[in-house]
């Protein structure tokens, strides 16, 4: 919880006053209070989503090439993408790919509640599209 204290000039009467404000995050929402000029204003903002809340999903993809600044546009193309999450391991996820890095990492378009952005640059081994043959040093089988 925050606690302020702050003392200023009446905007109508002139006259000092003091305010105290308390803020707090509680279990599904936002719980204000302000004091004012003897006037006490309590409110709960409440959020019904808390529960379902994409945020609570996010995981961080260990095996993200990091971003590129330089890339080259292509059309886009439906693939599956090895991605290695932080708490949920290894999956292999339906993507497109859209972007390709001139070291030869790929942009893979991930909808995914646990991709905190819109996809992921991975390096080429980890991306798989029809008629790219599997690599034998793949971990597991793109297509299960």
């Amino acid at each position: 919880m925050v606690l302020l204290r702050t003392a200023g000039v009446d905007a109508f009467g002139g006259k000092s006053v003091l305010a105290r404000v308390a803020c707090a995050r509680v279990r599904f929402g936002i719980w204000l209070w302000v004091e004012y000029g003897g006037c006490i204003i309590e409110h709960m903002i409440e959020y019904e989503d808390y529960g379902t809340a994409t945020w609570r999903y996010w995981q961080k993809i260990r095996n993200d090439a990091g971003a590129r600044g330089s890339f080259q546009s292509r059309p886009p193309v439906p693939v599956r993408a090895h991605v290695m999450f932080e708490r949920d391991g290894e999956v292999w996820l339906d993507g497109t790919a859209t972007r390709l890095g001139f070291d030869g990492a790929i942009f893979v378009e991930i909808k995914d509640r646990r991709v905190q952005a819109i996809g992921a640059w991975l390096p080429p081994d980890d991306v798989w599209w029809e008629g790219k043959p599997v690599s034998s040093q793949l971990r597991s089988a793109p297509y299960t």
